[in-house]
């Protein structure tokens, strides 16, 4: 009889990649994401730090809930019906979603001046770092139809590459960065199921040797890829066919040190786990992660642009207080809700 699989490596990534979040949104005004805060200095060393903890942040997350889908479906056998998935997953991630959403507006996106028009539509597109669950709820949904497919792994696997290369840029529903995140879930899906091979590969060498090539790669791709959007925005009469291979390129240097970096986060979340024992903390602190992710951006948002505090510690300190104040009170605010039978269901 096959021993119980448990999933320690997930357990340690997701606190790895909640602090992850939390920093890039605390220094996302020095990358140009967020607006400038009062008494703004940009700061290279600070746009890095940004732009790092990003790079492969989102993809990483990804992979995970494919890793944890596949663990569910091919380990668990819980076989889900679409119906099933679509009610599961609609509690889970579309359910907070349009919850917080809201609130996210009532807070900070003028409602009163804009009206009814504007909430719907920033509902249906996406609100602030929120869109990431309606991204995630298609991912799952995809996925369902592309197991369903009669196809083998590597034809599933150049599918989803495609539709990442392809994927189109717009908000409504978030489909077009669904058609890009497929990738990473697919790959997680693929990478449970075949655990037992992958974690062969995984010695020391192999994560120090990730561990460069994810980073010269970010450095120079994210360059390329940035010199590609620059000339793109300069050259307004180039062609429809012109502006999706720009696109497309673009697309294929970001998956590149992208997966180089979820392959490093994987791989030294495996080796560590597989040396030593996860502290009962972390993994309890992983229950806490939907939470933290939510609430993280309106403590950063509420700081950064409803308080003074930008012009008391100064621009060079704030991201640090920033993201230890945001980490800290997040976390709080999602133990408490999570006391209560509804908000343990929420979160």
């Amino acid at each position: 009889m096959e021993m119980k699989y448990n999933l320690s490596e997930v357990s340690f990534i997701r606190p790895l990649l909640i602090i992850l979040v939390v920093l890039y949104h605390a220094f996302a005004p020095f990358a140009g994401t967020w607006r400038e805060f009062a008494g703004f200095v940009p700061n290279e060393a600070y746009r890095y730090i940004a732009n790092i903890s990003y790079s492969s942040m989102l993809e990483t997350f990804v992979f995970i809930s494919g890793y944890v889908f596949s663990y569910q479906c091919l380990y668990l056998n819980k076989n889900y019906s679409l119906k099933q998935l679509c009610i599961k997953k609609g509690k889970r991630l579309l359910l907070p979603y349009l919850i917080f959403g809201f609130i996210y507006l009532l807070l900070f996106g003028d409602i009163g001046n804009k009206g009814f028009y504007y909430v719907v539509s920033e509902l249906l597109g996406g609100v602030g770092h929120l869109w990431f669950l309606m991204m995630l709820f298609w991912c799952f949904i995809a996925l369902w139809f592309l197991t369903k497919l009669r196809l083998n792994d590597i034809s599933l696997l150049l599918i989803s590459l495609l539709l990442a290369i392809c994927s189109p840029i717009g908000k409504f529903f978030q489909i077009g960065s669904a058609m890009y995140y497929l990738l990473y879930f697919f790959l997680g899906w693929l990478f449970f199921k075949h655990h037992k091979a992958v974690h062969q590969f995984v010695t020391r060498n192999t994560v120090i040797v990730l561990a460069i090539l994810y980073l010269f790669a970010f450095l120079f791709f994210s360059k390329g890829a940035g010199i590609l959007k620059s000339n793109s925005i300069q050259h307004t009469e180039l062609s429809l066919f012109s502006n999706a291979c720009i696109m497309g390129s673009m697309r294929m240097l970001r998956i590149s040190y992208s997966f180089l970096g979820v392959l490093f986060y994987y791989y030294i979340s495996i080796k560590i786990t597989t040396k030593y024992s996860l502290n009962k903390h972390i993994i309890s602190y992983g229950k806490l992660c939907l939470g933290v992710y939510i609430f993280q951006q309106f403590v950063l948002q509420f700081l950064y642009y409803r308080t003074n505090l930008p012009i008391v510690v100064g621009p060079y300190v704030l991201p640090w207080v920033g993201f230890g104040i945001a980490l800290l009170v997040s976390t709080f605010m999602t133990y408490l809700v999570r006391l209560s039978l509804i908000g343990k269901r929420l979160l």
